[in-house]
């Protein structure tokens, strides 16, 4: 997983209670799962975690 990808996804995690001020939680959870589709992540996270 690209260095770039995990900050963006720690700044759309810190930046959820304000992005939920403009949508509503099903959008924003629409919203992140375009962008970061949960069985990618799956799929990816095993990879980095046991990446020795």
């Amino acid at each position: 997983m690209a260095p770039w990808s995990i900050e963006l996804m720690d700044c759309f995690v810190s930046s959820k209670p304000a992005l939920e001020t403009f949508f509503a939680p099903a959008a924003y959870n629409k919203l992140l799962s375009t962008l970061f589709p949960v069985d990618t992540l799956f799929s990816i996270l095993p990879q980095v975690h046991h990446h020795d």
